[in-house]
C-alpha cells in the first residue's frame, strides 16, 4: 500500500509534496570535496549523464535514443538543450571512428 503522504513525482530526489530535493545535492558537493574534485556543479553532472546515455554501446555508453533522454532529463519536445548533447556524442563517434581507420591503415603498412 502506497503511502498517502507520498507524492508522484518524475523526480529522482523530491520532498513529499513533490519539489525537487536539494539537500541530496549538499551531500554530493561534501562528498566531492572529500574525494578532492572540487566545486562540482549540477550543469557538468546533468551533461555528463545525458552524454553518457546517448554514448553508443560499442563506446561504452548506454545508447539511449533521443526522446528517452530527452525524457529523462525532464525537457519537453521542444527543447533544443538536447542536441547539443548529440552533437558532442556525434563528435567523439567521429573522432573514434577515424582512429580506428589510422590504426587500421598503420598495422596494414607493419604486416605488409
Amino acid at each position: 500500500m502506497k503511502n498517502s503522504s507520498q507524492h508522484n513525482s518524475r523526480l529522482v530526489f523530491c520532498t513529499r509534496t513533490g519539489l525537487p530535493d536539494t539537500h541530496p545535492w549538499d551531500k554530493i558537493q561534501t562528498i566531492a570535496k572529500r574525494v578532492g574534485l572540487g566545486k562540482f556543479d549540477l550543469k557538468t553532472f546533468r551533461a555528463t549523464r545525458a552524454t553518457e546515455w546517448l554514448r553508443p554501446k560499442w563506446l561504452g555508453g548506454c545508447g539511449y535514443d533521443i526522446p528517452t533522454v530527452r525524457d529523462l532529463l525532464g525537457h519537453d519536445q521542444d527543447s533544443e538543450s538536447i542536441w547539443a548533447y548529440v552533437r558532442a556524442v556525434e563528435m567523439e563517434t567521429i573522432v573514434r571512428n577515424e582512429q580506428g581507420k589510422r590504426e587500421g591503415c598503420r598495422a596494414a603498412i607493419q604486416t605488409g
